[in-house]
């Protein structure tokens, strides 16, 4: 199977609108040590265009010829450059983005024009149309083993594994928005309830079992367990706490019990709130707890927390 991907690996952000509050993660001693990065403006548009950084070991050059360029041309065209990323708290590589119709350039050029801050440096360009950037929550796309410590990969399509992968892309960029979570929910251990209710609870753990299993965890129901959390997800040595929330309409108020609020401050304990949760249109943020802010927070919202004092009161 023939394709027209180039795949190079980047740090991982939210939006890629420059810095901010959007600091870069995972993208080698560069990154670590300076909390940026060219890639922080590869979604930025510029002129009507979007301009891409991904830094190559030891200031090499791309080997054009693997996607399709003679040994003298230093640019070719009409490629697709896939940006993928190492996820900041799972792990893993995932896909982030990409440019269609784009140039790759063989040596770093300079940008003449502003708009990349003090990191002017690009080696792919594309029109502002032809850019896509994956919002954090869907980016399930698993990147195969393979990249190694290179920030470029070429997939070998000799390789069952690698093939899929180039398909299931290939299919994902014709279309972006077919690309939703499956739900496995027939091999799963939950029984439909006709309250509205317990269905907008059973959606918020459906689709939360699904994106935590397209990251590549097992997951394991506890909700009847009594532990303070619906979900446990577990890939090697990483376990993950999960409190689902199902919401039928937008974010007013979620409700944690005694039990669920007293483990919320364990390191590993994550909060799902699956938005709309009995619509096509489904949506899910995975929030954590900022504890020298004492807000929960994912990219897009924060949760203020509204402490409350109960009692019981018996007959006497």
């Amino acid at each position: 199977m023939k394709h027209n991907l180039f795949f190079v690996r980047i740090a991982w952000m939210n939006h890629y609108q420059g810095v901010n509050n959007d600091i870069p993660k995972g993208a080698g001693s560069y990154v670590r040590d300076n909390q940026n990065g060219g890639e922080v403006y590869n979604f930025k548009e510029i002129n009507g265009k979007h301009f891409g950084y991904s830094r190559n070991q030891s200031g090499r050059s791309y080997d054009l010829t693997k996607v399709g360029a003679n040994k003298k041309e230093d640019t070719v065209g009409g490629l697709t450059v896939v940006f993928f990323a190492t996820h900041p708290i799972y792990g893993g590589q995932y896909i982030v983005g990409w440019y269609k119709n784009a140039t790759i350039y063989k040596n770093t050029k300079e940008l003449k024009v502003k708009g990349r801050g003090n990191e002017n440096n690009f080696s792919f360009e594309c029109k502002k149309r032809d850019a896509h950037l994956i919002p954090t929550s869907d980016r399930i796309l698993l990147v195969p083993k393979g990249p190694g410590q290179s920030n470029v990969w070429y997939p070998k399509m000799d390789k069952i594994e690698h093939s899929s992968f180039v398909k299931k892309i290939l299919k994902y960029i014709e279309n972006p928005k077919d690309n939703v979570l499956v739900s496995k929910a027939l091999e799963r251990p939950y029984q439909p309830d006709i309250e509205k209710r317990k269905k907008v609870e059973l959606a918020g753990m459906d689709m939360t079992w699904s994106y935590y299993e397209n990251l590549g965890f097992n997951i394991v129901d506890v909700s009847k367990e009594n532990k303070g959390w619906d979900l446990e997800a577990i890939k090697g040595n990483k376990i993950f706490l999960i409190e689902v929330k199902g919401l039928s309409s937008g974010l007013n108020t979620i409700e944690l019990t005694p039990n669920e609020y007293k483990n919320s401050t364990r390191k590993n304990f994550i909060l799902s709130i699956v938005f709309n949760a009995l619509d096509e249109n489904k949506t899910i943020e995975i929030f954590e707890f900022k504890e020298d802010e004492n807000v929960w927070f994912s990219d897009k919202s924060v949760l203020k927390i509204c402490e409350r004092i109960s009692a019981t009161l018996i007959l006497n």
